[in-house]
Order: C-alpha cells, then structure tokens, then sequence
C-alpha cells in the first residue's frame, strides 16, 4: 500500500576501526562517510525510506562520522 513504509536496521562503524570481538562478518558495514551515503542511497532506490543503526564503538568519533555520512547522501 501506498501508507506502508519500510526501514532497514545497519550496525557501523567507521573505516580503519577494528572490528568487535564478537562482530559477525559481513554483517556490520565498515567504510568512509562517502560509502555510507551511497549505501544509503542503494536503499532509496530499493524504496527504503528509514534507517535504524548501532554504531559502534558509539564515541563522539563515530557519531561525527555517521553524521558526515548522512550529509554526504542529502547533499547528493
């Protein structure tokens, strides 16, 4: 239906940063903030409209980093 929406949930952390002890591979996304806006954008052309994410390790760091990347895919 035209009401229905769809979002996706991500685990992320920032490129260079190690992977979590028990981080399953190829289930977090690792990259710079110009791979995560095009991931965000490969999930609007899918009809993604939300995303949910854990970021980790949650510093100010990473957050700085998520946040270049949402710029990054707005400003596309």
């Amino acid at each position: 239906p035209a009401t229905l929406e769809l979002t996706v949930g991500m685990e992320a952390r920032p490129a260079g940063v190690p992977a979590a002890d028990k981080e399953n591979p190829g289930v977090v996304f690792s990259g710079t903030p110009g791979e995560l806006a095009d991931r965000f954008g490969a999930w609007q052309d899918v009809g993604i409209n939300h995303v949910v994410a854990v970021l980790n390790p949650m510093t100010a760091d990473t957050l700085e980093w998520f946040a270049e990347g949402v710029a990054r895919f707005r400003s596309a």
